[in-house]
């Protein structure tokens, strides 16, 4: 199987830039099915350079919109694009039928040098890359707002960027595409959600419970709660059908949404402590968090708030467990709430980097958006690439851009894709014939649980 070892430098190297092929835009003349461009350059057959990394360089000017597009008859290239002083700010990865990667509406931030990577393998021909300019100023318009009622509405998305906030009640917001179609990026205190060909506009969503594709429905209610399950007990992200799973669990047992109110519940509701002693009880979380009791806190508090305990709360926990006030099962859930709830200025750290962990763990989850992936998504080595992930996360971490190191995390582990399997795509969360397991849970516990 491929590594699971995530790089953490997504930055070009000196000598990357410094050895980039140039790309000098002429006037566009176009290839069949190509139009709407004024200026393009491309190398045909390009030699990958150190490990398998084709460094391009262009002109930019700021506003100008500028495109991408990679072709290898074997593999699906990824492309990255990079600012001038080489840190990644665009990554691409997707297979169409006409075997190309292509990057769409790229918008200049800035005038001056930016950089392209093509990740390509030595044993494909047949190799080009692209690019494509538009000298028309990008038009950036102001999202449409669209505001939900205090009753349960349908408000239908448009090709433009909308605002929309669903207000009270149970709202649904609709697209007239398949979920695959689409990029979700939670980016904590709203969802973001944009057309992966490009062409519509990204979304701004908040306050709405479902979100209805031609193909199926996406259930948001409880999914964060899940994710902060997923990273408290398992360290990682959840499979889809293990988020769908406790999702509803959580809605039966009409429990509350947020961890701290979850774990105030865990001594009185039987059914809450049940869900929660799944989860602290199963294989995957004892290897997880081994050893005696202070090892125990201190693996819980580096994988959740990437330090260790102070000597005061090390104490405080080590305490609560050893005398049986605390279970080790419920004890992630009190840490996590604990440090949620805590409003020192390392509390609000504390807070902030728990924030971030579950909004780029949902997102993984999110973006297993085909079958390959979501079958993928099973094993020690695909549960170390997601813990890898998350482990980079801190209070600082910028969720949108951090999108490419999740989309990096799962080519890791995800078979390479074919025009063919690429024409086939469904979406993940309604692929009900691919089995998915549980990492770690107890198959017949769970099945009692969701009786």
């Amino acid at each position: 199987m491929t590594t699971t070892t995530i790089t953490t430098e997504f930055h070009l190297l000196p000598e990357d830039m410094a050895a980039a092929t140039r790309l000098n835009l002429q006037a566009y003349i176009p290839a069949p099915m190509e139009f709407g461009w004024d200026l393009s350059a491309g190398v045909g057959d390009p030699a990958p350079g150190p490990n398998y990394k084709k460094v391009l360089s262009w002109t930019a000017v700021a506003g100008k919109q500028y495109a991408i597009r990679a072709t290898d008859d074997q593999q699906a290239p990824m492309i990255w694009v990079y600012n001038e002083r080489g840190e990644a700010i665009v990554q691409e990865y997707r297979y169409s039928a006409d075997g190309s990667t292509y990057l769409h509406d790229f918008i200049a931030p800035s005038s001056g040098t930016f950089y392209a990577s093509v990740l390509m393998y030595p044993g494909s021909s047949g190799r080009s890359v692209r690019l494509y300019a538009d000298l028309e100023t990008a038009t950036v318009s102001t999202p449409t707002p669209i505001a939900g009622t205090s009753a349960n509405d349908k408000l239908s998305s448009t090709m433009g960027g909308e605002k929309i906030d669903g207000g009270a009640g149970d709202d649904a917001l609709i697209y007239s595409g398949d979920r695959a179609a689409y990029s979700m990026v939670n980016m904590g205190t709203r969802l973001t959600i944009s057309a992966k060909d490009g062409l519509e506009g990204t979304d701004e969503v908040r306050n709405v419970e479902q979100v209805a594709f031609a193909d199926g429905v996406i259930d948001l209610r409880y999914s964060m709660l899940a994710e902060s399950l997923y990273l408290g007990y398992f360290g990682r992200a959840a499979d889809p059908a293990g988020l769908r799973a406790f999702q509803s669990q959580l809605a039966a047992l009409k429990a509350p949404d947020n961890v701290s109110e979850l774990s105030g519940k865990y001594g009185s509701d039987a059914g809450i402590r049940n869900l929660i002693d799944s989860f602290g009880t199963s294989a995957e979380s004892k290897a997880l968090y081994p050893g005696d009791t202070h090892v125990f806190v201190k693996s819980i508090f580096n994988n959740l708030l990437n330090r260790d305990p102070n000597q005061a709360g090390l104490d405080f926990w080590t305490s609560a467990i050893d005398s049986g006030q605390l279970t080790r099962a419920n004890a992630s859930l009190a840490i996590l709430g604990g440090a949620q709830s805590n409003t020192s200025a390392q509390g609000l750290t504390d807070k902030q980097t728990i924030a971030n962990k579950v909004s780029v763990a949902w997102n993984f989850t999110a973006e297993l958006d085909v079958p390959t992936e979501i079958a993928a998504y099973k094993g020690s080595d695909a549960a170390a690439a997601a813990r890898t992930l998350l482990s980079m996360v801190s209070a600082t971490t910028a969720i949108d851009s951090y999108q490419v190191h999740v989309d990096y995390a799962i080519l890791l582990f995800s078979p390479q894709r074919t025009p063919s399997d690429h024409a086939n795509d469904m979406p993940s969360a309604f692929a009900h014939d691919t089995t998915i397991d549980l990492l770690g849970m107890d198959t017949a516990m769970v099945s009692t649980l969701l009786a």
